[in-house]
């Protein structure tokens, strides 16, 4: 994710992009990556699973399930239906963490 596009979207949808990168680029798993994110913005893990899962209206399992499919349609879908808005951000943070 560039820097302009971080400024662009909303604090919410940051920290999903966030959680997603640590976890698909960095090989994170879910928990270490939203500790890791609650950590650098001084915020709690209940903030940040918040986001994450209901706010998306997604259980952890869920979210755990569509963040670990191959290309993440679902989770694409879902953020582009949540935050239509930023659908080019979204779409170019999935693509290049699913580019093989």
């Amino acid at each position: 994710m560039t820097e302009k596009n971080k400024t662009e979207i909303s604090n919410g949808l940051k920290i999903v992009l966030e959680v997603m990168e640590l976890v698909r680029r960095d090989g994170k798993s879910r928990l270490d990556a939203i500790q890791i994110v609650a950590s650098d913005r001084s915020i709690t893990r209940a903030t940040v699973l918040d986001k994450c899962c209901r706010r998306l209206e997604l259980t952890a399992e869920r979210f755990d399930k569509i963040l670990n499919s191959p290309k993440m349609h679902d989770l694409r879908k879902l953020l582009n239906k949540k935050f239509p808005d930023n659908a080019d951000v979204i779409n170019e943070t999935i693509d290049g963490l699913t580019a093989k």
